[in-house]
């Protein structure tokens, strides 16, 4: 009996997981958007590691590139930094994004042993598909 009460709980559950997930699957369709992703491998030398994108406008991302809206996008980012650092370390941050890109982000440290990083933009790409869709009218 206790396991039937549990059945609709899990059901329901299940439901509201599958629409979270079509809904962050979903493109913008008729709007310009970008994408945060994490710079892709890593530079020991310079320092510089992937970061992952946690949570994006208060809502937990799933994927490593990371669609959204331009504008002023809040999100926690998480340094990859793997030198013997076993607490990941995430900062809320902010960034203006511009309409039909795609930003290369990455965790900036001062030295391969210091946990403190500052975000990095790595690389801006042009999303062509997009700007010829969105940008190409306003011309």
């Amino acid at each position: 009996m206790a396991n039937n009460n549990k059945t609709p709980a899990r059901a329901a559950l299940v439901i509201s997981i599958a629409t979270l997930l079509i809904a962050g699957c979903a493109t913008t369709g008729d709007k310009p958007y970008s994408y945060l992703q994490p710079k892709s491998g890593i530079s020991t030398q310079a320092n510089l590691w992937p970061v992952r994108i946690e949570f994006i406008e208060g809502r937990s991302t799933l994927s490593n590139r990371v669609q959204v809206a331009p504008g002023l996008r809040s999100f926690r980012a998480v340094s990859l930094q793997q030198d013997g650092f076993t607490d990941p370390r995430r900062k809320d941050l902010t960034l203006d994004v511009e309409p039909c890109k795609t930003y290369e982000l990455a965790a900036q440290h001062s030295s391969r042993y210091n946990p403190d990083w500052e975000l990095k933009i790595f690389k801006i790409r042009d999303e062509v598909s997009c700007q010829k869709k969105f940008l190409s009218d306003d011309e």
